[in-house]
């Protein structure tokens, strides 16, 4: 799995509360466009996925988080490692910080089924969206001169990777 280091965007206090969190994401691509959930509110794009729940392994939180953000199913014998981050961010709770480690699977969908969106992401207003690296950095970076959402840079990175290499 190849690690693209650490984003360090926190800017509280010396001594903060640390939330630990780990979460998955999936980089599924059709043709030359890859799914996303873009925020209708902010217009941000992210890959699907999102944090483990208590006892859930990284590969069930992935078929639960597309399944709910996207209404796909994951066809589990695609999945593959392919990169993960850490990031350190404020949360809204005072003295906060997030330690979040976000680790990306290369992987498929198949059959489409309803999605079961949270209360921020309907708030948000999530929509599935295909579009290419170039669409997506360029909707990010719009994002990222106005209003950040705090997961901006974090998927700007790693979009960025995908596109340098290529391999995808």
């Amino acid at each position: 799995m190849i690690n693209l280091g650490i984003l360090n965007i926190y800017t509280g206090p010396n001594n903060p509360y640390i939330f630990k969190r780990t979460a998955v994401r999936g980089i599924i691509k059709r043709e030359e466009k890859f799914l996303f959930v873009e925020s209708m509110k902010y217009h941000d794009v992210k890959f699907p996925g999102g944090g483990l729940e208590k006892n859930e392994s990284q590969i069930e939180a992935l078929e639960r988080e597309i399944r709910e953000e996207t209404g796909y199913e994951l066809i589990l014998e695609s999945v593959k490692e392919y990169a993960w981050i850490k990031e350190y961010r404020n949360v809204q709770e005072e003295n906060s910080m997030l330690d979040m480690t976000n680790y990306y699977y290369v992987c498929e969908v198949g059959t489409l089924k309803d999605r079961a969106l949270d209360d921020y992401e309907q708030e948000y207003d999530y929509q599935v969206v295909f579009l290419t690296l170039d669409e997506a950095i360029e909707k990010n970076e719009g994002v990222l001169k106005e209003k950040m959402t705090p997961w901006v840079k974090r998927e700007l990175t790693v979009l960025k990777y995908i596109k340098k290499e290529g391999i995808l």
